[in-house]
């Protein structure tokens, strides 16, 4: 359903109406009741596959008990966890003021409809301090998504007919012709069904890289050109690898995109741009897929479909009897996916009577297209000649037959060697009577003149500069140690706390070298997350957007407001759609980092 520009609301006048009304659901009653419990979301007319909020909010107790949620049809609910929350507002009616504050806990979770409809998230029970307290029920209007001329999607796969555990490729485009922001992708039906696998190629293709939220982690897109129907498109590609792990007819799709499309560009430093919400569906691609035949399965066989290849290397071919020998164990994909097959060399033919294999075996490494496997097995006997072939039994998707991967085989020289144990010592007997001798090469002394006086006297070790050195050194030691450790923690504060009294003046550097390059909204949004970082001794290397945004939302809620409208901007310049010009964009950061210092310097004070 598309709306007319006239009737889309400036963004940020949208957000502050909905932060009013949250902040009202926050306080509301509370006056009545010294613990309410209300229930809300931040928005009620979804889309299919587009991810909402829900809160729970607790006026009155900061520890209440998780409430239970009952199964809900078309409804998947995960948890975002929860945090204490202080909240106030003052109205004013007719001249009339009212105050109102909100003190307590706030659960938070993401809920994702996968049918369109009036859905009811009933009233849910809270425990508190052994009392039962209820929320009230939330209705909520999922819209179905709609196609629209300037944004599509289509997913393509390589086959449609894999069998169980065959990788295919599964290639995802957005086609453009309308400027962007906050863009997001949903698959409401990949859990469970596949596994999902990042592509071979994935990293290694050329061209403009932009990046999209997809299950959870950022992914790099391919952009390019296309012409659908007559009509040119910007187009945004990932690929991603399939593997599907139950037979039958899988549906893959409809997938969702969302994003704010924007109807009008702002005309000037005071005004916003006017957005328009939409969620665009893709297309539905049904796979038939296979199971993989009961006939002619190897015994241990672990579910590798494709091709593969196998070899082996030891660290050492001549040893003795029990020695140990590291076997380095490489297994390639011809075609299909890299899956760990669990190798278990005790089950190996002619190593379990050849070999004691070492239980503690490491976790196999990935290394591009190969998995590599390391295990310490010792050869038993002095007529061992080789290391067996590994075999890695798979399916072979282009025969429609089973097949084993071999290495070739390690020659061996193994020697004898006597090993002595406890068990050589019991029951020994002495063969001789000790002689004593005083000449040759066995000459011992028997006189009392060999005895030599060794009882410990303490006043002259005192007296020895070797005793006193070993009597001082340890305590010595441990004084520098410790003056050490001192040390070191003290200059780690000293620079935790000089980076803090940097990091506007870092990021004022970074955004002055901003201004003026093909990059400043990039570099402009990489400057602000790496203040974020210095200031609030974060790794400014791995700060998402929300996580820079709930940092600056401790201080003050405008200024983390400000901060998430800034980043997606920031971003969305990548994709085109920005209306705001990279030049604005740094002098935004400029000025918005130096509000967030002042507010983080006040609450310090």
């Amino acid at each position: 359903m598309s709306m007319r520009a006239s009737d889309v609301p400036h963004r940020m006048v949208s957000r502050l109406a909905g932060a009013m009304a949250w902040l009202l659901v926050l306080c509301g009653a509370a006056a009545q009741d010294p613990v309410t419990v209300r229930a809300g979301v931040t928005n009620d007319t979804p889309y299919v596959g587009e991810a909402i909020r829900f809160h729970i909010s607790v006026n009155g107790s900061e520890a209440p008990i998780d409430p239970d949620w009952p199964p809900l049809d078309g409804v998947d609910v995960r948890s975002l966890g929860g945090q204490i929350t202080t909240q106030s507002m003052t109205t004013i009616i007719n001249g009339r003021r009212q105050d109102q504050r909100f003190e307590g806990y706030v659960h938070i979770y993401e809920l994702t409809f996968s049918k369109p409809g009036v859905h009811t998230v009933p009233s849910l029970s809270v425990e508190i301090g052994g009392a039962v307290y209820r929320s009230n029920p939330v209705t909520v209007r999922v819209l179905e998504p709609q196609p629209r001329p300037d944004v599509r999607m289509a997913i393509r796969v390589a086959h449609t007919s894999p069998y169980v555990g065959e990788a295919i490729e599964m290639e995802v485009t957005l086609y453009l012709r309308s400027s962007i922001q906050r863009p997001s992708l949903r698959f409401t039906n990949l859990e469970g069904r596949f596994e999902v696998l990042d592509s071979p190629g994935e990293g290694l293709r050329g061209g403009r890289r932009d990046t999209i939220a997809f299950l959870g982690s950022q992914t790099a897109l391919e952009r390019g050109q296309a012409t659908l129907d007559g009509i040119d498109f910007d187009t945004f590609t990932f690929r991603k690898v399939l593997v599907p792990l139950m037979p039958g007819r899988q549906t893959l799709g409809p997938a969702a995109f969302t994003c704010e499309v924007i109807v009008r560009a702002a005309r000037s430093l005071f005004e916003n741009d006017q957005v328009e919400r939409i969620t665009v569906p893709s297309n539905e691609v049904v796979l038939e897929v296979r199971p993989v035949p009961e006939e002619g399965r190897p015994p241990h066989f672990t579910g590798l479909v494709g091709r593969y290849r196998v070899s082996a290397r030891a660290s050492a071919t001549d040893v003795n009897v029990g020695d140990p020998i590291t076997l380095t164990i490489r297994l390639i994909a011809g075609s299909g996916v890299l899956r760990d097959p669990h190798l278990d060399l005790a089950k190996q033919p002619g190593f379990a009577e050849r070999f004691r294999v070492n239980a503690l075996a490491q976790e196999p490494q990935r290394a591009g297209d190969e998995i590599v496997f390391e295990q310490v097995v010792r050869p038993l006997s002095d007529a061992i000649t080789e290391i067996p072939p590994i075999e890695v039994p798979y399916f072979d998707t282009q025969t429609g037959q089973y097949a084993v991967a071999r290495s070739e085989p390690i020659a061996l020289n193994v020697r004898p060697t006597r090993i002595v144990t406890a068990g050589d010592a019991e029951g020994a007997t002495v063969a001789s009577e000790i002689e004593e001798r005083d000449e040759g090469i066995a000459h011992n002394y028997g006189a009392s003149a060999a005895l030599v006086d060794q009882r410990f006297d303490l006043a002259a070790a005192l007296q020895s500069p070797g005793w006193l050195l070993g009597l001082g050194a340890p305590p010595a030691l441990y004084v520098l140690t410790l003056l050490s450790g001192v040390w070191r923690q003290r200059r780690a504060r000293d620079e935790t706390a000089r980076r803090r009294r940097r990091a506007l003046a870092t990021a004022q550097q970074s955004l002055a070298k901003a201004r003026g390059g093909e990059s400043a909204a990039d570099r402009a949004g990489r400057a602000v997350r790496q203040y974020i970082g210095d200031r609030f001794d974060r790794p400014a290397a791995g700060l998402t957007t929300a996580e820079c945004v709930e940092v600056v939302s401790r201080l003050d809620a405008a200024l983390a407001a400000r901060l998430d409208d800034l980043l997606n901007a920031c971003d969305a310049a990548r994709y085109g759609g920005a209306a705001t010009a990279p030049e604005d964009l740094v002098d935004q950061a400029a000025r918005l980092l130096e509000a967030i210092d002042r507010s983080a310097t006040e609450a310090e004070a």
